[in-house]
Formats: structure tokens, sequence, C-alpha cells
């Protein structure tokens, strides 16, 4: 459906979009950028995160191919060095607000880089990473973690939930 520029104008509109599954994200990216062109103000997008970490959602995320307010992607972190590990807690409190996702092992356009290492993988343990986060982040921490493989990369993506 095409929303043609300046039809709303003078007019009331009231559209609601909420609970969007990261899934539906290039839908709602469309919908979004319609009601920009009609200058709809205020609007509120909150991501539902799916307590899903399959290697089919990991598939799903690289190939939005690009970066957005409820996903991340990071080509390497070394949590044993407590700068990532800062970063991190502050990438994952943002989206306790809201809802979301960061990948870790895949460049800004979600192609996998090899950035993680056998030594680093390890540190993204959900307990381990939960017990790290703590120190900056309260509960509810809504956090889980998963390691998978896609084309012979490890990649680590962990769902933080939204408030």
């Amino acid at each position: 459906m095409a929303v043609p520029n300046g039809t709303a104008q003078g007019r009331e509109l009231m559209v609601s979009i909420h609970d969007v599954a990261p899934s539906t994200m290039r839908e709602t990216r469309w919908l979004l950028a319609a009601l920009d062109g009609i200058s709809a103000r205020p609007r509120t997008l909150m991501v539902v995160v799916e307590a899903l970490v399959s290697e089919e959602k990991l598939r799903q995320l690289l190939d939005e191919q690009a970066e957005s307010a409820a996903l991340d992607f990071k080509s390497e972190c070394d949590l044993s060095q407590k700068p990532a590990l800062v970063e991190l807690a502050k990438d994952v409190g943002a989206l306790q607000m809201r809802g979301g996702f960061i990948v870790f092992g895949a460049d800004d356009r979600g192609r996998p880089t090899g950035g993680l290492t056998k030594g680093t993988v390890p540190l993204f343990d959900e307990a381990r990473l939960r017990s790290k986060l703590r120190k900056w982040i309260p509960d509810p921490l809504e956090l889980l973690s998963a390691r998978h493989e896609v084309d012979g990369t490890s990649l680590i993506y962990p769902p933080v939930g939204g408030r």
C-alpha cells in the first residue's frame, strides 16, 4: 500500500506499532518510512525479543544486512579485557530498555568475520556473562547466549529482553 506524500496534512492519523519481532523489521521500516513521508509524529517502536537462540534465528539476523536500533553487529570482542566488557554492558543496558540482539563475529553488514577466537568464545557462556554484567546492570537481566557456526565461522548472539 503506497501512502501518498502529504495526504494526511490537516487530518488526525493514529497508527499503533508495537511488539515488533526482528523478523518483521523490513516491513516495519517500510511503514515507518511511509509515516515519515506524511510527517506523522510522534511514534514509538518497541522490539519484542524472541527467546530463541537457534541457528535459524541467527541467520535471519545476519540476513538483515544492516544494524538497527534493535540489532548490533560486533566483528570481535574479547571479554577478558575490561574495556570490551564495559562496552558490552553499555550495549546490553541500552537494549534492556527496548529489546534487541547483539551478534558477535559479524561485520556491520552481517557478514561473518572470524573475529571470535577459541579463547574468547568460552567467555560468552551465559552464566559467566550474566555474572560479569551484573556489576553494571541490575536485575532483571534478561539475557541468553548461544554459539553457532555459519560458513565455518563462530558467531555468538545474546538476545536481550526489553522491559
